[in-house]
């Protein structure tokens, strides 16, 4: 029972973490002193520090021997590269899944619906997108597949945060998310997959404006 207890713990200061990082909340490089964010969050150091390897793992932070741990800086490279990798899974995952209910396709359209409405709220827009994308493919059966895309949904979700607070324009998903599920849905599953990958491509501009952007801040702003 206490182990169990501790590992809730864990994730629940893992998950704080996380979105501090993703909000930018603890800024790219910042030092993480466990003894520091312990007390803070009215936990033990044990947890703690379990909750830092564990994204250490999943790529939000990193250590130094003998200093510990600190926010892993945002990289244009690492982001081109989670969208190349995300763009061929996820079309794996479709081939895999084959064609989509009647059922599955109007949830689509709904969670379609929402992404639309959150275009004055980027992390509400991030999550809504995000979600959309883990339920295009939640019938896939491949686990691994999926376990794999999530942990590089969470690395893009960071991304796609930072795009959006140097950027006044929005890309726009739900065009090609009404596209994609409307070709699933009709068993086109090969010219879906396609589309998918063209969709992560297209995201990609965008992720090359943000690089630009982080890397003049003068002419962006």
């Amino acid at each position: 029972m206490a182990l169990a207890t501790r590992t809730l713990l864990r994730d629940e200061i893992r998950d704080e973490l996380m979105d501090r990082i993703i909000t930018g909340r603890i800024a790219s490089g910042t030092s993480i002193r466990i003894a520091d964010l312990a007390t803070e969050l009215d936990v033990s150091p044990t947890p703690t520090r379990e909750a830092l390897t564990q994204l250490e793992r999943e790529g939000f932070v990193y250590t130094e021997p003998n200093r510990g741990f600190f926010v892993k800086p945002l990289n244009p490279r690492e982001a081109r590269e989670i969208y190349e990798v995300l763009s061929e899974l996820e079309g794996m995952a479709v081939r895999i899944q084959g064609a989509i209910s009647n059922e599955h396709h109007r949830e689509l359209t709904r969670l379609n619906r929402e992404i639309a409405k959150q275009r004055g709220d980027p992390m509400g827009r991030v999550l809504a997108d995000s979600y959309w994308h883990r339920t295009l493919v939640e019938a896939c059966s491949n686990t691994t597949l999926k376990d794999t895309m999530e942990q590089l949904r969470q690395r893009n979700t960071r991304y796609g945060y930072a795009w959006m607070q140097v950027s006044a324009k929005r890309s726009d998903p739900p065009k090609d998310h009404a596209a994609i599920a409307d070709l699933l849905k009709e068993g086109a599953v090969d010219d879906a997959a396609e589309l998918i990958k063209k969709h992560w491509r297209r995201s990609q501009r965008f992720i090359d404006e943000w690089g630009d952007a982080a890397a003049n801040p003068t002419r962006s702003a």
